[in-house]
């Protein structure tokens, strides 16, 4: 149940940040350098975790693997979804 905890916990923090960012970058109309988008979107996903650690109740070691993780998803998903040196989320849909 350890794993399982830390990896849903991760998942659903990395999409809720991504999911942040990309909404406020919207209503901003704004545009991003790639590194900063990416450095935003860790820390929403990661204070997201934070969040899902303390309701969960994890344990330190269970808590870091959960962040570590967090960081590694949102990474990864704004990889995916994301080309070229600019992001701007006006450009595709939700």
């Amino acid at each position: 149940q350890g794993n399982l905890s830390h990896e849903v916990i991760s998942g659903a923090a990395a999409f809720e940040g991504f999911k942040l960012f990309e909404n406020h970058q919207r209503r901003e109309g704004k545009q991003v350098s790639h590194g900063t988008a990416k450095e935003i979107l860790v820390g929403l996903a990661t204070a997201e975790a934070e969040k899902l650690i303390e309701k969960k109740g994890l344990g330190t070691h269970e808590g870091e693997r959960a962040k570590h993780a967090t960081r590694q998803n949102a990474e990864w998903m704004y990889e995916q979804y994301n080309n070229g040196d600019q992001y701007n989320p006006s450009s595709q849909g939700p």
